[in-house]
């Protein structure tokens, strides 16, 4: 359960939360006065729909401090942070093996980052100053994770899951204690939002003529 006063402060900080199911990494509907989860119930199409359309909403219109405190005030739950909002893109990667080579790239740009362990990997918060949509996410033609960029959340400190894992960040580097670092795109940092050959196969073929 995350403090509704931090909720405010990284507010302040162009950072959207939004309030998470208890054990979860969906967002808690019913604490935000909607009605989804009565049209998505057993459908994994029509939850993923509410889901990314949920977050490019709130990315392009996001919720007010008055809002913020009505979705907060009564949550126990875990909680959200909205990508997109104000360029704002996390690496989510995967696993541990390789946080050393991405942390490594993005630190030729900044020292100072926002780093959060997650149960199986981390998440790197940056700043993009191009639109993206959420993606995979590449290193020398290697998925290491997902890119959440516009109609992606990723759950964050100090939410547990039901299987007892958690997510906290790593010392001096919350979302409080420092600034996302600033990039045009992630080919800055040597990554790359699609495999290699898949790239090289859409520059080959013919373009298509429109009628």
């Amino acid at each position: 359960m995350i403090d509704i006063d931090e909720v405010f402060k990284l507010f302040d900080r162009g950072v959207i939360c939004v309030p998470v199911r208890s054990g979860s990494k969906y967002p808690d509907y019913e604490a935000m006065g909607l009605t989804f989860d009565k049209v998505v119930r057993g459908d994994r199409a029509l939850s993923r729909l509410a889901f990314d359309s949920l977050a490019f909403c709130l990315s392009q219109h996001p919720p007010g401090r008055e809002q913020l405190g009505r979705w907060f005030r009564e949550h126990q739950g875990n909680v959200g942070i909205v990508a997109g909002f104000n360029g704002l893109v996390v690496l989510d990667l995967d696993n541990a093996y390789y946080y050393d080579r991405v942390v490594d790239q993005i630190s030729r740009i900044s020292k100072t980052f926002p780093v959060e362990r997650t149960p199986h990997g981390y998440h790197l918060y940056l700043r993009c100053s191009r639109p993206h949509p959420c993606s995979s996410l590449y290193l020398g033609g290697r998925r290491i994770g997902h890119f959440s960029a516009l109609g992606g959340f990723v759950t964050c400190s100090p939410s547990v899951l039901a299987d007892g894992s958690s997510y906290s960040w790593m010392p001096g580097r919350s979302l409080l204690d420092c600034d996302p670092v600033e990039i045009e795109c992630v080919n800055q940092v040597k990554l790359a939002l699609m495999h290699p050959l898949r790239r090289l196969y859409r520059l080959a073929r013919p373009h298509r003529r429109s009628r």
